[in-house]
């Protein structure tokens, strides 16, 4: 304790003198600027007196330490130094587990860390001597066995920290693979880079690494946060000898001279270590920037031979010399500026234009990397510094020119050396000049004299134009004569002649006056435009746009008059169009007032657009009728941002984009929102981000990620518009199945024809072949449910054999005027799904509106449904999403790879008890669906379906399932289900063991009968397990034909009387019901007697003429079906066993030898 207080007070004594410096340092520091005077008035270049040392001591003894952590000061004058005391310190004891270091007030830090193991990973000089019996490092030194270097300056996420981990432990490749799968996966689950997580199987394969040993982890962290490692897997918890020595990188030259800055970027930390200058010299300050700017120019961007220490630094001192933000965007235009400018990094237009993009590349990389959001001492700083005693960027001030509105426009010349001039106003200025709706409040404006730019008539060296809140002449514009102008922003600008907005709308340019003078800026030199609240018609009118051959970026902001943006231009007298704007790579469109409203925007086909941002900064609902980006073949980038920002019509048809954010949407109770959308061509689409978890209702959905740009656009030019009308009003083609969990939320309006196959299966309706051929079979597709093909065929073949197959087809599936048509197509990669068979949750969810608006279902030949409707997101809690409402044809064929339940039950923490499902179905028709346990269960999740389920189902078939065990529980809450039901047709599903369970109990079954008031027909065959179709007790009082062969595991037939009957009503009554049967199988059933109606009279019973001949209770033609199929299958991809027969040796009723059908199925399926 009584250390403790000693502790306390010494802190507290040195907290008081860290104060009183702080006080006179900045007391001499003020005393220091007040002498040198200067104001906003004057230009802005170098600080009159910017005092960097005096800054520096003031800065480095204002720093608290964290709390809670130990706080040791080093003194060095270079990064060796600084390296080799950090090594002294973690020699000693107590060092504590975690150490950050600060560097020389948040410079230096990260090329001391690097310096640092460098020293530690290579021989020392002590060991020297005993290289011959194995040398030795300097970790022996510090007490570690390895030292793990992680440089993640660059930040992404802590997965990408945790794979920096697991790759220097250098862990298996089996370990590294599991960050690509993880990785894919989230791109299809619309995660976004910055939240991917840490994964936790390596999270425990890097803690068994790291366990046993004793290390240093060397960490740059570059979140700007304090990162537990032990979320990664690195085990510190207090053990000896486990260390990690870490320093913030969040952007180079992150100079931190505020009070509390190192407590908040060292947080946790046991040890804070900061350095600080033996001596004061501007050289080491000057020798530390420099550092810094060669660790940005090696940030991975060595392979361009201009990027040099020399052009991070220009590009720090242009934003330094801004002392204040004074409106500047720089988050958006600070690489338009570098490379704008030409000072910095020198390039001419044609290197761009042509393709020689890296000057773009290196400044936006610049931009990236290195912090521009400093105080004003640090600014001017930075600006002595480099500025100041002959430095290189010594005339940077008159080049670079910034003055603000307190200097009135006829004292201000531009000089002729500049080559950037931003006239703004002052902060506070700008900052009050936005009201609390949004909109942009008066400001007074200054105008602009003729004599500003004055130069020769050859123009100016000014390339960058900078202008707010500025009147002039838009028809004479005193920059007409800038001929290198390659940057040019105006902001809250107005014409001198005060023309009206609508006669300026119509104003041409030659009735402006404009001379070939005055647009000789536009015409071939202009790269970056931006139009903010400046209603200058002409500059956006088409024959000026025209002009600019070399415009790369255009921002509008609040430019209420354009209502209609394009980049087209149709000539005269004919129908082809071409480019305004042939090399525009950004657009940017930004709704700030409450008058900015446009109708459509339509870029198409520009070929190097990139970058589309749409902001609506209102209150109020912006809608956008349509927005066209089809054929941007480079477009990656689409910002839709605002609180309500509708569209209407999105087409991104042919373009690149990876995940389309549409969360700005309205709401869907805010109409208009999305009603079509385009997404052809799109091979890279990955994920669809809806607004909020609620359905969004869509008119046209039209998906197709198989085909690239290329192929899209040469399919679209082969095709006319009348081929376009033929094609299903809805169609998704799909590359992977994993792109359905961006479905979930989609609605089709009215009712849908779903139609799901995938191009893998050979025997499928739809091959793989031309996508023309493709596009055919999908408009036949309707006709083939009406004729039913393929049962025709097979029942024709049987029946030619001597075999029984199925003995009534398909119903017909339902068609309505009103209905739209809708095909899904599955083209998933073998690879894929080889990798997905291998997870443990690799169930695919189907678009939401497969459950929701489906009329009908055709799901066919796919190898990657694994059940309908996949795992619904826990959020849906909600009968509605889980009923299938308006399905009334559902058929489903040959998917092997479905299993478990077809159609999933919700979980049980949903809290859904029970609930009306399947309603209106009609018709089912299940097929040669080889893993498939059931059809329907509800045994492990508690629900019950509600009294209405299934109440219409009338035609019930299956065939060749031959893992099924059940089809249809049928419990007492749903006393309607299956009351319609006329057919049931059951073949070949050898593990089936009831048809419908029931949840009575024995002795409830043995009262009163379930009743199948309609059923009619019944077909069974070769159903060895088959021991009932509903608990003990069914009544079909309507039953007209039954037909059996191969199920001896059945013992009773339905009740058709519910009682005796009266001998008159016995001769009233209608013809007895036919059984097809064999002889022994009739012979061994069980009947319940006259008083229950249950009697063996009461059918009238047919055997086939040669039941006595010995012979197989399975057609050959059933395996010769079963080896074609698997031998397909097989050759599309899949290695499976083939069809194997189940031979029962026993004797069976007259010593027959029955051979079964058991599998089609394989366990590589």
């Amino acid at each position: 304790m009584a250390r403790r207080r000693r502790r306390g007070a010494n802190r507290s004594r040195v907290d008081a003198r860290r104060r009183r410096r702080h006080r006179a340092s900045q007391g001499r520091v003020g005393a220091r600027r007040r002498a040198g005077g200067g104001g906003a008035s004057r230009r802005v270049g170098i600080p009159p007196a910017a005092g960097w040392v005096r800054f520096w001591r003031s800065a480095s003894w204002a720093e608290p330490a964290a709390a809670g952590a130990k706080e040791i000061k080093i003194r060095a004058d270079n990064i060796n130094d600084a390296a080799e005391k950090i090594i002294g310190f973690l020699k000693g004891p107590n060092t504590g587990d975690v150490i950050y270091f600060n560097g020389w007030v948040g410079l230096g830090a990260s090329p001391v860390l690097k310096a640092v193991v460098e020293r530690l990973t290579r021989p020392s000089s002590a060991s020297a001597s005993t290289a011959g019996k194995g040398g030795g490092t300097r970790m022996e030194e510090v007490g570690v066995d390895k030292v793990i270097h992680i440089d993640c300056s660059q930040w992404r996420n802590k997965r990408a920290l945790q794979r920096a981990i697991a790759e220097e432990l250098k862990l298996p490749q089996r370990v590294l693979a599991i960050f690509d799968q993880q990785d894919e996966e989230d791109d299809y689950d619309g995660v976004e880079q910055g939240s991917r997580g840490v994964i936790p199987r390596v999270k425990w394969a890097i803690f068994n690494e790291l366990s046993s040993c004793t290390f240093l982890v060397v960490f740059h962290n570059g979140s700007g946060s304090y990162i537990d490692l032990w979320e990664c897997g690195v085990p510190l918890m207090g053990v000896a000898s486990k260390k990690v020595l870490w320093a913030t990188s969040q952007g180079r030259f992150h100079i931190r001279p505020e009070q509390g800055m190192t407590k908040e970027s060292a947080g946790s930390s046991d040890v804070a270590i900061l350095a600080e200058p033996a001596r004061d010299s501007d050289d080491f300050a000057r020798r530390l920037l420099h550092i810094e700017a060669e660790e940005v120019a090696g940030l991975g961007l060595g392979h361009h031979n201009s990027m040099s220490p020399k052009v991070v630094l220009g590009c720090l001192l242009y934003r330094a010399l801004r002392h204040e933000e004074y409106g500047i965007d720089w988050a958006t235009h600070a690489a338009n500026y570098w490379v704008c400018d030409g000072g910095i990094l020198p390039v001419n237009g044609d290197a761009i234009i042509n393709g020689g993009t890296s000057a773009w590349e290196i400044c936006d990389a610049v931009h990236r990397n290195i912090n521009l959001e400093f105080c004003k001492d640090v600014a001017q700083g930075i600006c002595e510094l480099l500025s100041g005693d002959g430095g290189e960027w010594r005339q940077s001030s008159d080049r670079w020119v910034l003055a603000t509105h307190q200097k009135t426009a006829t004292e201000i010349r531009v000089p002729p050396k500049a080559t950037s001039f931003f006239y703004t106003t002052a902060t506070t200025q700008a900052s009050a000049s936005t009201t609390d709706d949004g909109n942009n409040a008066a400001v007074a404006t200054v105008m602009l004299e003729d004599s500003m730019f004055g130069h020769s008539d050859d123009g100016s060296n000014l390339q960058v134009l900078h202008l707010c809140y500025c009147t002039f002449s838009f028809s004479s514009p005193p920059f007409r004569r800038c001929r290198k102008l390659r940057f040019l922003l105006l902001h809250q600008c107005k014409d001198k002649d005060g023309a009206p907005v609508a006669a300026a709308a119509e104003t041409s340019a030659a009735n402006q006056g404009l001379g070939s003078s005055a647009a000789c800026c536009f015409q071939k030199s202009l790269w970056v435009l931006e139009l903010s609240h400046t209603e200058w018609h002409w500059l956006l009118s088409e024959e000026t746009l025209a002009q600019m051959d070399e415009l790369r970026e255009l921002h509008l902001k609040g430019v209420g008059f354009i209502k209609r943006l394009t980049n087209k231009c149709y000539g005269k007298n004919s129908q082809s169009s071409t480019l305004l704007i042939p090399n525009l790579t950004k657009l940017r469109l930004i709704l700030e007032t409450g008058e900015d409203d446009i109708d459509e925007v339509d870029m198409s086909f520009s070929s190097i657009l990139n970058t589309v941002q749409l902001i609506n900064g209102t209150k109020d609902t912006k809608v956008v009728e349509r927005i066209s980006l089809r054929g941007c073949t480079q477009m990656k980038n689409l910002h839709l941002r605002g609180p309500s920002l509708g569209v209407v019509e999105l087409d991104l048809s042919g373009t690149q984009i990876e995940t389309l954010d549409l969360s700005a949407a309205p709401h869907r109770f805010t109409p208009p929102s999305f009603r079509r959308l385009f997404l052809l061509g799109c091979e890279k689409l990955r994920a669809i981000l809806w607004p909020r978890e609620d359905w969004m209702p869509l008119e046209v959905l039209r998906i197709d990620t198989t085909t690239n740009h290329a192929e899209w656009r040469a399919d679209r030019e082969g095709k006319s518009s009348k081929h376009e009308d033929n094609r299903p009003h809805h169609h998704i083609y799909v590359r992977d199945t994993r792109l359905f969990r961006s479905l979930v939320w989609v609605r089709l309006s009215g009712g849908v024809r779903v139609e799901i196959s995938s191009t893998h299966a050979g025997q499928g309706i739809i091959n793989s072949s031309t996508r023309g051929d493709r596009e055919q079979q999908v408009r036949r597709h309707a006709n083939l449910y009406n004729a039913d093909g393929i049962i025709s065929t097979f029942k024709d073949n049987s029946e030619a054999s001597g075999m029984t197959w199925w003995m009534w087809p398909c119903p017909n599936i339902p068609t309505n005027s009103k209905w739209s048509d809708c095909y899904i197509q599955d083209e998933t990669p073998t690879e894929i799904l080889l990798q997905s068979a291998k997870q443990e949750n690799r169930a695919t969810t189907l678009p939401g509106f497969v459950s929701w608006d489906a009329k009908t279902l055709h799901l066919h030949d796919s190898l990657s449904i694994t059940s309908i409707p996949g795992p619904i997101p826990p959020t849906m809690q909600n009968d509605y999403y889980f009923s299938w409402s308006n399905l009334m044809w559902c058929r489903l064929e040959r998917c092997p790879n479905m299993e478990g339940s077809v159609f999933t039950a919700p979980a049980k923490d949903w809290g859904l008890v029970s609930s009306d499902i399947f309603e209106y179905l009609e018709t089912f028709w299940a097929s040669q669906l080889l893993k498939a346990r059931y059809i329907w269960d509800w045994s492990e999740t508690g629900f019950r379906p509600e009294y209405d389920s299934f109440k219409d189902l009338v035609f019930l078939h299956l065939d060749c399932c031959p893992r099924l065990v059940h089809v249809l529980p049928l419990y007492d809450f749903n006393s309607e289900g299956c009351q319609s039901l006329e057919t049931l047709e059951i073949v070949r599903c050898g593990e089936l063991r009831e048809v419908f369970p029931s949840d009575a109990s024995e002795s409830q079954q043995q009262g009163q009968p379930r009743k199948f008031p309609k059923l009619k027909r019944v077909h069974l065959y070769d159903l060895p397990k088959l021991q009932r179709i509903y608990g003990r007790r069914m009544l079909a009082p309507n039953l007209e034909t039954v037909k059996v062969r191969g199920c001896w595991g059945l013992k009773r037939l339905p009740a058709v009387r519910q009682h005796a009957r009266p001998a008159k009503e016995e001769k009233e009554a209608k013809a007895l019901p036919e059984v097809d049967c064999e002889k022994d199988w009739w012979d061994g059933l069980e009947w319940d007697g006259e008083d229950a109606g249950h009697l063996p009279s009461h059918y009238r019973k047919r055997h086939s003429a040669y039941y006595k001949e010995t012979r197989l209770r399975s057609s050959v033609l059933s395996y010769v079906f079963a080896y074609v199929f698997v031998t397909t299958v097989s050759s599309s991809g899949f290695q499976g066993n083939s069809a194997f027969c189940k031979r029962n040796t026993s004797n069976k009723e007259g010593g027959q030898s029955i051979v079964s059908f058991s599998s089609l199925s394989s366990s590589n399926f």
